[in-house]
């Protein structure tokens, strides 16, 4: 005599009734979290981005200053210095004067807005072109930038946390841990 097959719903509450529960949480590496569940809430532990920075290679101003700028009547402003990715600038910006920055490095004091480097081109202390617009933002610092395109106060900046603020829940628990997770 064979046993009857029981429904669906029926032979899932069977087997869950014959599992304990969950077990007890515990600590482990990273590496070796892969396919487990979360257990609590994993927390930023600091501001994505860190800073406010610059979402692009250009130069940092203010918006001011270049509200007029446009391809036939460029602005010219004094550089005053320089922030690479991975260093903090030390020089603030004023009316008149901007500082050349990389992609993802924090915005000087002062400046409310970063140019496109697409949108410069670099000149001598005369005011005369020294290379072609939108010349890549690297090399020798020119002493003076020509600004062709009119910029808003924000443009091209990524706030301090932005993408994430400290305290935030990253991953909730019940959260079945993957590559990009971890």
């Amino acid at each position: 005599m064979s046993t009857p097959l029981l429904r669906v719903e029926a032979a899932r509450d069977r087997i869950l009734e014959a599992i304990a529960g969950p077990l007890p949480s515990e600590t482990v590496e990273p590496v070796a979290g892969l396919g487990r569940v979360l257990a609590v809430p994993i927390l930023a532990l600091t501001d994505l981005p860190p800073w406010d920075n610059s979402a692009m290679d250009g130069y940092a101003l203010l918006a001011a200053d270049v509200h007029a700028a446009t391809a036939d009547r460029p602005v010219q402003l004094r550089v005053i210095g320089e922030v690479a990715a991975g260093s903090m600038g030390s020089v603030a910006v004023a009316p008149g004067t901007c500082i050349r920055i990389a992609t993802g490095a924090p915005l000087p004091p002062g400046a409310d807005a970063v140019v496109p480097v697409e949108a410069t081109t670099p000149c001598s202390a005369d005011g005369s072109a020294l290379g072609e617009r939108g010349r890549d933002a690297s090399g020798p610092l020119p002493p003076i930038c020509a600004v062709h395109d009119a910029v808003r106060p924000g443009n091209a900046i990524r706030r301090r946390g932005d993408d994430i603020r400290a305290g935030a829940t990253v991953l909730p628990p019940g959260t079945v841990l993957h590559a990009p997770a971890i």
